[in-house]
């Protein structure tokens, strides 16, 4: 055979690794969002229409205290954590984590502090 039949392009077509690179990029953002957002462990209510949530804006009652994320704090402390969360972010929503033992008042408290400050409150259940 003759030398010039056997020479081989030596550049490296990076395309098909930019496809696989961003469909996994695109993969653990989206799968990102379906994890738990509560610090707190409760033991939801359970509903047929229940469905994941995914807002940054998490409040928990448990065992009569009241925790904004994973910090614990009182009903003025989380009412001005949500006014200063409020003011930074543009979120409109926060979903209320609930223990299914909490009694109704606590919650209407939390509902009632939302309102004040403009928010959206949603109550999370687990799907049955």
């Amino acid at each position: 055979m003759p030398k010039s039949q056997l020479k081989f392009d030596p550049s490296f077509n990076m395309s098909s690794m930019t496809d696989i690179v961003f469909l996994l990029l695109i993969f653990f953002m989206l799968t990102s969002n379906f994890v738990t957002p509560s610090a707190v462990d409760v033991n939801l209510p359970s509903s047929q229409l229940g469905g994941a949530t995914m807002p940054k804006l998490n409040i928990t009652i448990k065992d009569d205290k009241f925790y904004y994320g994973s910090k614990e704090v009182t009903l003025q402390q989380l009412e001005d954590d949500l006014r200063a969360s409020r003011e930074q972010s543009t979120d409109k929503e926060i979903v209320l984590h609930v223990d299914k033992i909490t009694p109704i008042q606590q919650i209407i408290q939390v509902m009632d502090v939302g309102g004040k400050i403009g928010l959206k409150v949603q109550l999370a259940v687990k799907k049955d």
